[in-house]
């Protein structure tokens, strides 16, 4: 796992939010991953359908637009009981199923060969913003 010192957390106001939050940690440059967690609970009008699309989009496109893994974890359920066993730690655990993308693709996105060109990182997937440092360093010291 990862060091509790080398997490850090921000809270937003609803699944809606997530995505500018997301975008902020990954271009800070004091994040090797982003992890969204949130859940967004049908009720009875379109509202969850507009939310729940709109944040899933806003989540990928901060992960394509920084280079940085931003992994989608929120929920869609129907009542608040299906949202508490998916997260639940013994039952469901997608927060742990998350921070586990998240180390994959750090550790994948390390091993993607890249070439600095006119100060733009690119590998063949296209500008590739991985950087290497102490915090991947210290991130990667801390995997099983």
């Amino acid at each position: 796992g990862v060091a509790d010192e080398d997490i850090s957390l921000a809270w937003v106001a609803g699944a809606f939010e997530i995505p500018l939050a997301a975008r902020a940690m990954a271009t800070s440059g004091d994040v090797d991953a982003v992890v969204c967690l949130g859940c967004v609970i049908r009720g009875e009008t379109p509202h969850f359908d507009f939310v729940a699309g709109e944040a899933a989009a806003g989540i990928m496109r901060a992960g394509h637009d920084t280079g940085v893994p931003v992994v989608f974890g929120v929920l869609t359920t129907d009542t608040v009981e299906q949202a508490m066993e998916r997260a639940d730690v013994d039952r469901g655990d997608k927060g742990a199923d998350c921070a586990d993308a998240a180390v994959e693709m750090v550790r994948l996105l390390g091993l993607v060969p890249v070439e600095e060109a006119d100060g733009c990182l690119e590998s063949a997937a296209g500008p590739l913003p991985v950087r290497s440092g102490p915090l991947l360093e210290a991130f990667l010291a801390h995997l099983p």
